[in-house]
């Protein structure tokens, strides 16, 4: 079976240009989407790769799938590049196609771009770098609405698409619906699809970036020449510009079987809840939760008892941390709630 992963980044380049000496900024996004020949086989080999590239090139494999942004913090330049172009050469034939999906707006034909005007505030105006910021963390769901729109015939295969945030779009609005949407917290350290995607995306920002080039689709077709890539532009402002300041609910579109990590609230009085999120996350607890949402083709999240209990599906995982999340998920269990209770222990 094949499976598409959906995975998207900023692009920014910075500098004075030549000809007055006055500072510049470029921006826009850019994402991928990667359709697998086999989903099985690519899992397989991905765990094989990894392992031996991040054995070469002498660094700590904390979790089985890894992203972009821990091979270049760990390796930096030029063996950071190095081994994310030995991981494309060494998957690129497991690949059966490769579409690089950019967005930009010239200042000088958009000067303003229209925001919202669905809800009662009205219609707000932004300047394109402004738009282009904030759209780069809902980008993903931009590039599955052009994926979907492009190959109606793909609506029975999986699309695994890396966690976003964003206000309310009408491509959402058309895709929210898709039965094979699936949407991974942390998607590019416990889903290797996704992990792909982020690495071949920023393959492409390094490739421009080597050869002095911006992004253009002839820019990005001269960094593949021996790989048969797709680019496609897209500049539907009408369906990717917020219509409403309503923030896209993607809870229906989790990936299950979802590990929720139930919080203790040790310390709150010290360092606040927020803080204790950050202390699990850069834990090497965090990384058995990713190795576990890894085997089990999920993800995983903390906890929001006021939004999460309707969103509980049979065989879902709680990871108690203590006392007071075992407490709440034996709680949930008498309520009906099929679910497993896990410890940190047991990972």
């Amino acid at each position: 079976m094949s499976v598409v992963a959906i995975d998207a980044k900023g692009f920014l380049r910075k500098g004075f240009r030549r000809s007055d000496r006055k500072y510049s900024e470029f921006r826009a996004v850019l994402g991928t989407a990667i359709k697998f020949k086999d989903k099985d086989d690519f899992k397989n080999e991905y765990d094989q790769i990894i392992e031996k590239l991040t054995k070469k090139y002498g660094i700590a494999r904390k979790h089985k799938v890894i992203k972009s942004y821990e091979i270049l913090s760990a390796l930096r330049y030029p063996q950071g590049p190095a081994f994310i172009e030995e991981f494309f050469k060494r998957v690129a034939d497991l690949l059966k196609n490769v579409i690089i999906y950019y967005t930009t707006i010239p200042s000088t034909k958009v000067p303003q771009v229209k925001k919202y005007g669905a809800d009662k505030t009205g219609v707000q105006l932004v300047d394109p770098i402004t738009f282009l910021k904030d759209l780069e963390p809902s980008y993903p769901h931009c590039c599955a609405w052009k994926y979907e729109s492009d190959n109606p015939k793909d609506i029975d295969t999986p699309l695994f698409i890396d966690y976003f945030e964003g206000e309310l779009t009408d491509a959402w609005k058309q895709i929210s619906a898709l039965p094979n949407i699936r949407i991974y917290t942390a998607g590019d350290q416990c889903n290797c699809y996704i992990s792909t995607a982020d690495i071949v995306t920023k393959l492409v920002d390094l490739r421009l970036y080597a050869k002095h080039m911006t992004l253009y689709k002839t820019c990005i077709q001269d960094c593949f020449p021996d790989f048969d890539i797709e680019i496609r532009f897209i500049d539907e402002l009408k369906f990717i510009t917020p219509i409403s300041r309503e923030k896209i609910d993607v809870r229906t579109k989790l990936a299950h079987p979802m590990i929720f990590i139930m919080k203790e609230g040790v310390y709150t009085d010290i360092v606040g809840p927020a803080k204790e999120r950050d202390i699990i996350a850069f834990s090497p607890l965090m990384d058995k939760i990713l190795d576990k949402a890894y085997d089990i083709d999920g993800c995983a999240k903390f906890f929001d008892a006021k939004g999460d209990q309707k969103f509980i599906v049979k065989g879902d995982y709680f990871l108690c941390l203590g006392n007071k999340g075992l407490k709440m998920s034996k709680y949930l269990q008498n309520l009906g709630y099929d679910i497993e209770i896990i410890s940190a222990k047991e990972l």
